[in-house]
């Protein structure tokens, strides 16, 4: 399951400096990332209704919604950190702390870090094309 997600980051990690708003590839691997690691609970349309869902004691976020709660563009900084959920983010929450499962095993190894902090903004940089308009009051 990470060695596709490993072989998909990775490379990215070489040309990635920045929020990714351009290419085809960079949206597919975002997409990729979040169907391999968040659609079991989110669901494949990210509204919080996958397969887990059920399961769940919190009900898992409808992160089409995002933006409502956040603003536009997304707070990255504040996201990332969540998603990451080392620290304390991610106290009395069931979702798992994702930099801790992105290549689990070697956690010293700086070009780990560094993909890491790339699958996170790939996988938010995805969910920001998938924000819905403001419901109306």
């Amino acid at each position: 399951m990470r060695v596709g997600s490993i072989a998909v980051v990775v490379p990215l990690t070489l040309f990635w400096t920045g929020p990714c708003r351009e290419g085809e590839a960079v949206s597919a691997a975002g997409r990729d990332l979040f169907v391999t690691h968040c659609a079991a609970c989110h669901g494949s349309d990210a509204t919080g209704n996958g397969p887990r869902a059920g399961s769940l004691a919190t009900p898992p976020a409808d992160l089409t919604r995002l933006g409502e709660k956040y603003g536009m563009p997304l707070p990255v900084d504040t996201l990332s950190a969540f998603i990451d959920g080392r620290g304390d983010t991610h106290a009395g929450r069931e979702m798992p702390a994702f930099g801790e499962h992105f290549f689990a095993g070697e956690p010293d190894d700086p070009r780990h870090e560094q993909a890491r902090r790339v699958a996170i903004a790939l996988i938010l940089d995805y969910l920001e094309t998938l924000q819905q308009p403001p419901a109306s009051p």
